[in-house]
Order: C-alpha cells, then sequence, then structure tokens
C-alpha cells in the first residue's frame, strides 16, 4: 500500500522544512566555532527554556541554545542547573502546573508561599518581576507527579459545570 499523492505532497512540504531546520542548526554551529562564548543571533528565535521570542541583542546563543538575556543571565548567575536545557522532562513551568494540576493564580501562589512548591524564579528586567518559573521535580519527588507520564498518556483536562475531570486519549 503506497501512499496518495496529497500525502507525497505534504511528506515533500515536512522534509523541506525539516531541512531547513538541520541547516539553520548547522549555521548556528558554525558560528559557535568562531564565537565559543555565544553570540546574539539576528533570527527571531524562541527561548528554549521560557519561549519567549527575540533577536538581536534580546537573544543569546551558545551550547545550551537559544535564551532571552533574563534565562541567559539567571544561567550566568547558576539560579538554574544548565542540563534542564537537555531534558525538560526535568522540570515543570507556571504553564504546566496550570494545564496537568489546575494549579495558578492565587492557588499557586499560596502553594509556593506555604512551602509546598519550591519554584525557581528567573527574574526580569524590572526590579521585583518574575520573568520566568520552573519547578525541579528532583525537589518535588513523591509530591509531583512525573511530567513525562502526563505526556505519554497526553492526559487531557475537561470542565463540566465548574467540574474538572481528567482522562487519556
Amino acid at each position: 500500500m503506497g501512499i496518495g499523492e496529497e500525502e507525497g505532497k505534504l511528506l515533500k512540504v515536512l522534509a523541506g522544512i525539516y531541512a531547513d531546520m538541520i541547516l539553520e542548526d548547522y549555521d548556528d554551529q558554525l558560528i559557535l566555532e568562531t564565537h565559543p562564548e555565544g553570540y546574539h543571533p539576528e533570527k527571531r528565535k524562541p527561548g528554549q527554556l521560557c519561549g519567549i521570542k527575540g533577536s538581536g541583542k534580546a537573544l543569546w546563543f551558545d551550547e545550551h541554545g537559544y535564551k532571552c538575556m533574563s534565562c541567559e543571565r539567571a544561567l550566568n548567575e547558576n539560579l538554574y542547573p544548565k542540563e534542564i536545557f537537555y531534558d525538560k522532562t526535568q522540570f515543570y513551568t507556571d504553564a504546566y502546573l496550570s494545564h496537568y494540576f489546575n494549579l495558578k493564580g492565587k492557588t499557586l501562589e499560596n502553594w509556593i508561599a506555604a512551602g509546598l512548591l519550591r519554584s525557581i524564579s528567573i527574574p526580569g528586567e524590572k526590579p521585583d518581576q518574575i520573568h520566568f518559573r520552573i519547578y525541579l521535580l528532583i525537589e518535588h519527588q513523591g509530591f509531583l507527579r512525573l511530567k513525562a507520564l502526563f505526556e505519554i498518556m497526553q492526559v487531557q483536562t475537561h470542565e463540566e459545570n465548574g467540574q474538572e475531570s481528567h482522562s487519556t486519549s
């Protein structure tokens, strides 16, 4: 059983996108050879940790990948471990806690204040501003379920009549 014409066209488009990504990554690695400490790329890219897009002076690329300058400063100050760039299942973010556990807003802040959750806050540009928060799973063993388990099971959150439930697909 072969693929149809439409599927073939889609595969060709996807292969082209993937090839562009590989070439772009290769270009970045070539530049790193002459700038091993890192550099400010001109192309607009999302930070690998926070996902915020930037370019030029607002973005940094080095051996750990793309980072906005707030995440880069926090890394240089050793606020979070470098290993999280290589394994995203090692931590949760506010967005993941909201999606998988419905922990958000005042409830999330109360849990942090009570010491139930230990966050690493990445400071923003302004004083007292939090740019991004991460929660290392190693610090929450037995309390937060494994992130990978939720992703593998593709847990869906549903709300009906004010009641929240979870199901897998």
